[in-house]
């Protein structure tokens, strides 16, 4: 066989039966694919993929909580969070909340959270817990 330049950039070559010539084609074809298949499973092994072909970026959830301020002149607001309905209150804020709004952006998913706030006065005595607020993070 020998093969003629075509200015189609299609390899053909003389003598060569007209099956051969797409089965070249179709080999050439096979090899790129194979080529960008091995270049998608870097990438999403790159990406912290497990290379299933499937990337799922992680979703990161949050809570906003807002409430009415307290009738009485207070410094400002702790927020407390528990998995447990009525016990068990961990305060997730480092400081005084100022507003009467706080993100929580530490939930995880698949979990419910109970919340409740406590206003603080100048001398730092707390209330006694709001009423409980709930949220189910997806």
């Amino acid at each position: 066989m020998k093969r003629i330049d075509s200015p189609t950039n299609v390899a053909q070559y003389e003598g060569a039966p007209e099956d051969a010539a797409k089965e070249i084609v179709l080999k050439i074809a096979d090899a790129l694919r194979l080529v960008f298949l091995l270049a998608v499973v870097v990438a999403f092994n790159g990406c912290g993929g497990a290379g299933t072909g499937t990337i799922v970026p992680p979703v990161q959830y949050s809570v906003l909580l807002t409430w009415d301020a307290s009738p009485s002149n207070v410094s400002g607001y702790n927020v407390y969070r528990s998995t447990v309905s009525g016990s068990s209150y961990t305060k997730i804020n480092s400081s005084l909340v100022l507003a009467t709004d706080y993100t929580d952006s530490t939930v995880q998913s698949g979990t419910t959270y109970y919340y409740v706030t406590t206003a603080v006065d100048s001398s730092g005595i707390e209330s006694v817990y709001s009423n409980e607020a709930s949220a189910v993070v997806p």
